[in-house]
């Protein structure tokens, strides 16, 4: 999850697997000794995310968090088809424009009833101006509500947006237009339902001291820990309890590779993503210790195109065919290369892969990346200012900035400051 920011002309590397780590041998001599096994589930996540508040949240961190204390109207299952979630049935206007959602008896963590209202509150809150959500734009461009623009702009009233709840049970939504990627967009963490005594008793959604965030997913929070981590326990008063089989989930904040390893193999790390040097996870691998999983992702660039000289779509252009990405699958093993935004693994209704079937958007053209810098003005990269690169610091993160610096340096005589938030 990554917000849009003006045009996104690099894009970098499909980050394809995410890796599961089982302590195989733990649990088979814990079973032999007639004692339960923990069901307990630790993971290493990259950087602690800016909040939990899920309206104005905007990292991929605490998303993975949030994904797993609240629940959506509905949600993408194991096959990337979506299902129902919060809402046990919905219905669509022959026109297209309009969904009725019909929420199931569900429960917050603090055991009063979830109700079309506190859907209605969430949303609101996401498009209130006042909120400053970054995700707003879900609900104003991506699948428009009616009346959802011009509230977040602050030409409207909230009475104006397309949202209306019928009963403590059902909720319609008016949009603008038919959508077809409505349904995803609800899927959105940013999207669920908020408890309004937690806006008013936890504005800022902390976990000390007496306070806590009421929430209606599978889990619940029972500690955190500022750069450390976050601990959630399973939530009795989620609907579908009894399916959730684990009774902790532990999110560590590691974002580099050394720590990641040796949690690993202190067997304190039984997830992560992106964090285990290749040498060390194919060795794990071979060993059975560890397990791959293909997961959906893309990172790229975001260019701030209200500033000169990225204003310029040619000088845009240029820095996206001016990188090499196969090269950068050697620094990046098991990774595939991204000529486009939507990754491979997404299949159409006739079974086909979409990135596949639509081909590369962006080629590695040096000569015309050259051509392009020289037609705006900036002939072998003289006179243009250097970039300043914000990346994460985290290792993948650090490398792929490293080499797009790197690139341009090379290709287009260009230079860029990196800086690591």
């Amino acid at each position: 999850m990554r917000k849009r920011n003006g045009l996104l002309a690099l894009l970098a590397v499909v980050l394809s697997f995410s890796l599961v780590f089982t302590g195989c041998a733990k649990k088979t001599e814990e079973n032999k000794t007639g004692e339960k096994p923990e069901q307990k589930l630790v993971l290493a996540v990259g950087d602690e995310g800016s909040t939990l508040d899920p309206n104005k949240m905007s990292d991929l961190y605490a998303a993975d968090v949030v994904n797993q204390t609240f629940e959506t109207l509905v949600k993408f299952d194991a096959n990337g088809k979506i299902v129902p979630a919060l809402a046990e049935k919905w219905e669509v206007s022959p026109d297209g424009t309009e969904y009725t959602f019909y929420l199931r008896d569900a429960k917050w963590s603090d055991g009063t009833p979830v109700t079309a209202k506190d859907v209605k509150f969430s949303w609101l809150r996401l498009l209130d101006p006042k909120t400053a959500a970054p995700y707003a734009y879900l609900l104003t461009d991506s699948a428009p509500i009616k009346g959802a623009k011009e509230f977040n702009s602050g030409k409207a009233k909230a009475d104006a947006v397309g949202i209306t709840v019928v009963n403590d049970k059902t909720i319609k939504v008016k949009l603008v237009s038919p959508s077809l990627n409505f349904l995803s967009i609800v899927t959105m963490p940013q999207l669920v339902p908020i408890n309004e005594k937690t806006v008013k008793e936890n504005p800022d959604f902390l976990v000390k001291d007496n306070l806590n965030i009421i929430c209606n997913g599978p889990f619940m929070y029972k500690e955190y820990k500022p750069k450390e981590k976050v601990v959630l326990v399973k939530n009795p008063n989620y609907w579908d309890a009894k399916n959730v089989k684990l009774e902790q989930v532990e999110f560590n904040f590691v974002s580099d590779q050394q720590t990641a390893t040796t949690l690993f193999e202190q067997g304190k790390l039984d997830l992560t993503v992106d964090l285990i040097p290749p040498a060390l996870l194919e060795q794990y691998m071979s060993q059975g210790k560890a397990k791959e999983i293909s997961g959906l992702n893309t990172n790229f660039a975001a260019l701030n195109t209200k500033l000169a000289p990225l204003n310029n779509p040619k000088v845009r252009k240029a820095l996206a065919m001016a990188i090499d990405r196969e090269g950068l699958t050697k620094i990046l093993p098991r990774q595939k290369a991204a000529y486009a935004f939507v990754p491979f693994g997404i299949k159409e209704p006739d079974g086909k892969d979409f990135r596949e079937k639509g081909g590369s958007l962006i080629e590695y053209n040096v000569e015309e990346a050259k051509k392009l810098l020289a037609e705006a003005g900036y002939p072998d990269g003289k006179g243009f200012p250097e970039l300043r690169y914000l990346t994460a610091d985290r290792e993948t993160s650090k490398k792929i900035a490293q080499y797009l610096q790197e690139q341009w340096r090379k290709n287009l005589n260009i230079s860029t400051k990196l800086e690591v938030m």
